[in-house]
């Protein structure tokens, strides 16, 4: 009776194991990417969620960002989520020296503000989203400065940045220019 007693207690808690880990809440503005047999499936949005165990399991995304420490010594802050927040998130644009069309040597900061629109694109299609998204402003926002003089860039520096948050914009809904 007692042999009977253990499996039995230990065949619950293996149960509750496995219970815990097919049973997903997933809260309001997230989604998860779910994977059965290491490819892509479907998407687990808000609420409950239940996953095959063994099969299915949610993707883990690495994030890593580069930032400047406050004696100017690059740190990378790594982790890693399975949970894709839906919500517009910031990120912090590093400065950048541009040097203007009379040879003068500015620095630009900025502040990038972007939202998933297609979780499933996010995860699959570049490895370091934010790291993307940096690297992707940069390349957009310096040309734009190296075409003016500083003159031009103080006074013309509000509309240019509107145009170029517009362009952003279409190209994070559309992904065209």
């Amino acid at each position: 009776m007692d042999i009977g007693l253990g499996i039995a207690i230990a065949s619950a808690v293996l149960g509750l194991i496995i219970l815990g880990a097919s049973v997903k809440i997933v809260g309001q503005a997230e989604v998860l990417v779910v994977e059965r047999l290491g490819r892509f499936h479907r998407l687990a949005r808000s609420g409950l969620n239940l996953l095959i165990p063994f099969v299915e399991r949610p993707r883990a995304i690495d994030v890593r960002l580069f930032e400047l420490d406050r004696g100017g010594a690059k740190r990378v802050t790594a982790s890693s989520t399975s949970r894709i927040d839906l919500r517009e998130q910031v990120l912090n644009f590093p400065s950048q020296p541009v040097i203007t069309k009379d040879n003068v040597t500015i620095d630009i900061d900025a502040v990038l503000y972007y939202r998933i629109a297609d979780p499933q694109k996010a995860t699959y299609a570049v490895q370091n989203l934010p790291y993307a998204l940096i690297k992707l402003a940069c390349g957009e926002s310096v040309p734009a400065f190296t075409k003016y003089d500083v003159g031009t860039i103080f006074v013309r520096h509000s509309w240019d940045m509107i145009t170029r948050i517009n362009e952003f914009e279409k190209l994070a809904v559309t992904g065209e220019r």
